[in-house]
Order: C-alpha cells, then structure tokens, then sequence
C-alpha cells in the first residue's frame, strides 16, 4: 500500500509541479547512487585493510544538487523533445534511441565526469586524467542504456521516462560515482 500511494503521489507531483518532482527524485537518485558508490569504496579499502573514512556527505550532497539542478531539468526537457521531435515519424523509435546514444550519452557523461572531478579536485590536470576513461565509460553505457531506452521510449508515457531512467540510472549512477571519485584516491 505504501508503495501504491508514493507512485500516486508522485504522479500527481509530476503534474503539479512538472520540472521540480522530476529535478528532485534525479537528485534522489543520483546521491542514493553515490551513497552506493561510497559503500563499494569503502568495501575495497576493508578488503585492502585500509582505514575507510565513513560517508562523505559534501560528496553525496553535491551529486543531489547536480542531480536537482543539472541533470534531472535537463534530461526532462530532452525526453519531451525527443518525443516531439520525432512523433509519428517512420522509425521513431530507432532515431529516439540513436539520438539518446549518440547526441545525449556523451554530454552527459563528458559533463559528469568532469564536473564531479572538478567539484571534489577543483584540480584541472585530475579532470583531464578522468576525461581518458570517457571511451571506457561511454562504452559500458552501450552495453546498458540502449536497451534500457527503447523500453522507455516504447512502452512508458512521455512523462514517466525520467523516472523509469532514473530507477535503472541507481545502479548507473553507482558506476559512474565511482568512475569519477578514482581522482579524488
């Protein structure tokens, strides 16, 4: 029950207040991945037998505001385009996902990479040895993403797509979390 009345509530949410339920449950999201992030980390330095230094809540914090301010409107307003743009068209749903795959996935993991580097270095030459892992990192997200967005953009209603993203992003964003705190070690 529970449950049911979160997804209500969210729904209702989603059309009151359009841009700021989607912002947040990113920003959610996003820290919830970096939060599972952080407890990877400090799984592999107990494994290591090093000291773990507990949770690094600037560091959580930093990737909800992202999550609130950047990506969440951001990914919103591309889902709506994306389903404007190519509404009733032959093929829609192949140029969605190659639009999604080959304009979107790589600003956004550019930019991720090197705003999270940058907000927990604030050292350029680390962002520039994080932005060498950007072939790697966009490469995994086609092993992942495709698939994912052509559920999406195939079965779930223009303004759910955000959140469906973002509950497979947690794991997502558990990667790319950790992909990006290896300059911070």
């Amino acid at each position: 029950k529970l449950l049911v009345k979160a997804w209500k509530g969210y729904n209702a949410m989603l059309i009151s207040k359009p841009i700021l339920a989607p912002a947040v449950s990113t920003g959610v999201l996003m820290g919830a991945g970096d939060l599972l992030a952080q407890s990877v980390e400090a799984s592999q330095q107990a494994a290591k037998a090093e000291g773990t230094e507990g949770v690094n809540w600037r560091r959580t914090a930093r990737l909800f505001t992202l999550g609130c301010c950047l990506y969440g409107p951001w990914l919103n307003q591309w889902y709506k385009f994306l389903a404007t743009r190519f509404q009733g068209q032959r093929l829609a749903l192949v140029k969605m996902v190659s639009a999604d795959q080959l304009v979107m996935a790589p600003c956004v993991i550019g930019s991720y990479l090197t705003v999270v580097t940058y907000l927990n270095t604030a050292d350029a030459t680390k962002v520039s040895q994080q932005l060498r892992l950007f072939p790697e990192v966009l490469l995994n997200n086609y092993k992942v993403w495709p698939a994912v967005q052509t559920v999406n953009f195939l079965f779930v209603p223009v303004h759910l797509r955000l959140i469906l993203a973002n509950c497979v992003a947690l794991l997502w964003n558990t990667y790319m979390s950790w992909m990006a705190h290896q300059a911070s070690h």
